[in-house]
């Protein structure tokens, strides 16, 4: 009996810390939902400067949210989680800054010009006028050139171009051939079935896009078209909430440490992606100490700030 005492007492106090700890974990991620509002965003960007707004929302595009963060606190001051909270608020509400406007208006200019006009007397500058249409020759209009009005404007082209919708819509595998790890890209596909691509996914033809994407990859359609389901591309709403974006850099133990879980190849990235999802934080933890070396502690405190702002 004694013995049995020993096994289950410890077992008990280790069933009520774990469910301790969960109920303060779900609490916190109550609080965190709770506090992501429009106008937690428009605080958050009243805090900043003009420079402070670029840099955060340039770490966002950049799928880095750790750095995001940092930037916030650097020119803020306030705790880890409360940046959290303002950057999560800044990426669900986007804040435009409105930069003020230091030079006259439209409407000023034009009434200081009129201002700065001579007026001259209608009556005298009629005559002058008629004298002058008579001794200068009438030069015959040019003819428009019928190719200039068809030159699209280089601007144009960069900003609106296949090329530039490129850097918008991406989708990215990872695989092994016979132990050599291998990448393939949306964007590596030639510009007409690039187009192509994107025309299926926005007309929800998954298969018709993972078959173009395996035809240049190597890969099985069915396999390219499970990960585009699973993929923000296929309309999964939980894949789009930064999860597909996860990555840090930063000092550990033994030297500078980056890691992205768009490095990792598959099976591995979509096992990390479902852990992640399901918050099952023991199994990620595990990934992600395996390719990085850090301490077990230092990555679920990663994994914990970052959960909390998905939840």
């Amino acid at each position: 009996m004694e013995t049995l005492l020993w096994v289950v007492v410890p077992l008990l106090i280790i069933g009520l810390a774990w469910i301790g700890i969960r109920r303060l974990r779900i609490k916190n991620s109550a609080e965190v939902s709770a506090s992501l509002t429009q106008k937690t965003a428009q605080a958050a960007a009243a805090r900043l400067t003009g420079e402070g707004h670029r840099a955060v929302y340039k770490s966002l595009a950049q799928g880095d949210f750790m750095a995001a963060v940092q930037n916030y606190k650097a020119m803020t001051g306030e705790g880890y989680k409360a940046s959290i909270i303002s950057v999560r608020s800044l990426e669900r509400f986007p804040q435009v800054r409105q930069e003020p406007v230091t030079g006259p208006t439209i409407s000023q200019q034009l009434a200081a010009e009129r201002e700065s006009d001579p007026v001259t007397d209608a009556s005298a500058a009629e005559p002058q006028a008629a004298g002058a249409a008579a001794e200068v020759p009438v030069q015959p209009a040019a003819a428009p050139d019928a190719d200039d009005r068809w030159v699209v404007p280089t601007e144009w082209a960069q900003e609106f171009g296949s090329e530039a919708e490129r850097t918008s819509t991406q989708f990215k595998v990872s695989y092994l051939v016979d132990g050599e790890s291998r990448e393939f890209a949306s964007e590596d596909l030639p510009p007409a079935e690039y187009d192509q691509f994107l025309a299926l996914v926005r007309d929800d033809d998954l298969p018709g896009a993972a078959s173009l994407i395996a035809k240049h990859s190597g890969l099985e359609q069915v396999e390219i078209l499970r990960m585009l389901a699973a993929s923000p591309l296929g309309g999964n709403k939980t894949a789009t909430e930064n999860i597909a974006d996860f990555s840090f850099e930063g000092q550990g133990p033994e030297g500078p440490v980056t890691f992205s879980i768009n490095d990792l190849v598959e099976p591995e990235r979509t096992a990390l992606l479902d852990h992640l999802r399901l918050g099952e934080l023991d199994e990620a933890t595990n990934i992600v100490v395996r390719h990085t070396g850090l301490p077990d502690e230092m990555v679920r405190t990663l994994l914990n700030a970052f959960g909390d702002g998905d939840k």
